[in-house]
């Protein structure tokens, strides 16, 4: 999987959630369950680059690659393809927030990093989520809730599916912003009165 994973935002305006929500509802019908989560050892610092590290990290990048497909599902991708192409009751103007991960789902790094019980709390599917503008301040406290976790627990996990070859400053900006993406952009839509969809997608057009 070479291609860049994408997680979007888009606040959603009461006169048009009725048209996204069948929409959305259809996309969902079908989607798979939520994946079992790889059992990954910790991975040492480098450098020094050992053959250890070496395999360590291949076994997280082929981790992630596993999670990214399982928890890609087309429909839901197209949905995100329509809203870029301006050929969907959304566009562009409507987003409020976007995550872009190399050859990985951001929705792969929270969920190994949080792990499968936090992440099935979450609304929606696999990341995927429509949330309607009265249950925006709700949705936030308990997400927000949710995904308190202890950061170095999280960054150790999360991190694991990235190869940053010990660059863990480049991980640990990364990881973060995928754990804070929901909850800013509930907050955004939460300022403007409006609701909030979350696509995901592998690859942009």
């Amino acid at each position: 999987m070479g291609v860049d994973g994408f997680w979007w935002f888009y606040k959603v305006e009461k006169p048009h959630f009725s048209i996204i929500q069948s929409k959305f509802t259809q996309a969902a019908s079908d989607a798979p369950s939520l994946p079992e989560v790889p059992s990954l050892a910790p991975r040492q610092q480098a450098p020094p680059v050992t053959q250890e590290y070496i395999n360590s990290v291949l076994e997280g990048v082929l981790a992630g690659r596993y999670l990214s497909s399982a928890m890609y599902h087309k429909p839901f991708e197209s949905i995100a393809y329509q809203i870029v192409k301006d050929e969907f009751p959304l566009s562009l103007d409507s987003c409020v927030g976007m995550v872009m991960q190399s050859r990985t789902l951001p929705t792969a790094i929270l969920l190994i990093g949080i792990g499968s019980d936090r992440f099935s709390q979450l609304p929606g599917c696999l990341g995927n989520m429509l949330i309607h503008p009265d249950e925006i301040e709700q949705t936030l406290a308990s997400v927000s809730q949710i995904l308190t976790v202890d950061w170095e627990s999280y960054f150790k996990r999360a991190k694991l599916i990235l190869d940053y070859a010990g660059f863990d400053d480049d991980a640990a900006r990364d990881v973060l912003e995928v754990l804070q993406a929901l909850p800013r952009a509930l907050q955004e839509v939460k300022s403007q009165g409006a609701g909030l969809l979350a696509i995901t997608s592998l690859g942009c057009p």
